[in-house]
């Protein structure tokens, strides 16, 4: 299957600059997804890959070929929709026999096609039902069936599990990642949920206000973002401000002095002193202490706070402490439930910290 490439591409509606010089490349078999949140440009670039949008500016390219000037039908693009877009008159196999029939194929092709492609989403025998006779989730796997039985050379799928309860949710993930690898077919994917991005895909391209703003696999663009708001988007994370005001070279280790006079130790290869940062806190990464620890657990930061709150979710309780002038959330198990205005200590390691550059 032929991989895909954006060529600084623009779409502009009236004054609003929907996509702004975008250049991006999906590898040839990969699941990339395009996360981002509401009005950031995913869904208006995936309406210009599928040919339902003209970009004002750019080029797309399927593999060899230039396809920004082709109509939908001749771009070899299956396309996933949010809200399914069966037709509610027609049966399963009318559904999927339609695109088909609009592309002259044999009927005898048709069949088979069909019956491959219901086999591969577990629908098998569902041929003479209507949509309204189906689940939720059965009708995603309809609209999934009739996007790949026009054996696509791309895959484009915007938001297709939005409409879908949690639990099968989360299930369908799995359903179309295996799916998408089984077939080796290059795929765009959009969302604004972050686990459904993490879970999904190969890699992650974060849009914010039209632009391009990371690109990496799910575990770089967690642990490594590469600025404030892909840091604040992906996941939760507590937000310090301060200066850089000591640098070990050979060890790549500094001290950041927050506004408030607290000093963390962090990593870092490049950031000089003097330099202006945003540490970044995930809330797995804090140890909680009702006591003060007896030794510095590993070279750790130790910092005093207090206990504002608590939000019980389950396996963890999600706190929110704060620390000088900061808030900072930190996750613990629920053994023992500490309670609001309790002081508390909080360690976190210096690899553990995230700096990012003001």
């Amino acid at each position: 299957m032929p991989g895909l490439r954006l060529v600084n591409l623009s779409k502009q509606f009236g004054k609003t600059v929907a996509v702004e010089s975008l250049s991006l490349e999906i590898r040839d078999g990969e699941i990339m997804t395009l996360l981002g949140p509401s009005g950031c440009g995913k869904t208006t670039t995936l309406r210009c890959i599928a040919g339902l949008l003209t970009p004002d500016k750019g080029e797309i390219y399927l593999g060899d070929d230039r396809i920004t000037d082709l109509p939908p039908e001749r771009r070899g693009v299956g396309l996933v929709f949010q809200n399914y877009a069966l037709w509610p008159h027609m049966t399963l196999y009318d559904n999927l026999a339609f695109g088909l029939q609009l592309r002259k194929v044999a009927k005898a092709e048709i069949q088979r096609r069909i019956s491959e492609a219901l086999a591969m989403v577990r629908l098998s025998g569902f041929e003479e039902r209507y949509p309204r006779q189906l689940s939720g989730g059965q009708q995603q796997r309809v609209a999934l069936a009739r996007a790949l039985v026009i054996e696509p050379k791309l895959l484009l799928l915007d938001e297709p599990l939005s409409n879908l309860d949690a639990q099968l949710r989360e299930e369908m993930r799995f359903e179309i990642r295996e799916l998408q690898k089984n077939l080796g077919i290059t795929s765009v994917y959009v969302t604004h949920d972050q686990a459904e991005a993490l879970v999904l895909s190969d890699r992650v391209a974060i849009l914010h206000e039209g632009q391009l703003v990371q690109v990496g696999s799910p575990s770089e663009i967690y642990n490594r973002p590469g600025n404030r708001f892909v840091a604040g988007f992906i996941g939760l994370t507590s937000f310090i401000e301060g200066t850089i005001v000591q640098r070990d070279a050979a060890q790549g280790h500094v001290v950041v002095r927050t506004r408030d006079g607290l000093d963390l130790h962090a990593r870092s290869d490049v950031l000089p002193a003097g330099q202006e940062v945003t540490v970044a806190i995930r809330p797995e990464h804090i140890q909680l202490y009702a006591e003060e620890p007896a030794a510095r657990p590993a070279g750790a930061n130790v910092l005093t706070g207090r206990v504002l709150r608590g939000a019980y979710l389950g396996d963890v309780v999600d706190y929110r402490i704060r620390v000088g002038d900061w808030i900072l959330r930190a996750h613990a198990g629920t053994e023992a439930i500490l309670q609001p205005d309790q002081q508390v200590f909080l360690a976190v390691s210096p690899d553990q910290i995230t700096l990012i550059a003001v």
